[in-house]
C-alpha cells in the first residue's frame, strides 16, 4: 500500500526540521557575505558549506510547499495545476 503524497511531504517537512537549524547556523556563522561591498564580492565570500546550507533550506521550503498543496488537493478533491 502506497501512502498519499500529503503523508510523504508531511514526514519530509517534519524530519527536515532536524536539518534546518544546522543549515541556519552554517549560514550565520561566517557573515563575510553580508558585509561584502558588492553583490559579486558577496557571492565570492560565500563558502561551500553555506551554499549547501542554502540548498538544504530551499529543499525544506519545497517540502513545506508540496505538503500544503497536497493537503489542499486532499481537502478539496480537485487537482491543482503544477507550478
Amino acid at each position: 500500500m502506497v501512502a498519499p503524497p500529503d503523508v510523504h511531504h508531511r514526514m519530509l517537512s517534519l524530519l527536515w526540521c532536524l536539518v534546518s537549524p544546522g543549515a541556519l547556523f552554517l549560514l550565520l556563522r561566517y557573515r563575510e557575505w553580508i558585509d561584502a561591498p558588492g553583490l559579486a564580492a558577496g557571492f565570492r565570500a560565500v563558502r561551500l558549506e553555506q551554499w549547501v546550507a542554502t540548498a538544504l533550506l530551499a529543499l525544506h521550503v519545497r517540502f513545506l510547499w508540496r505538503w500544503w498543496r497536497a493537503t489542499r488537493v486532499a481537502a478539496t478533491g480537485t487537482r491543482l495545476p503544477d507550478a
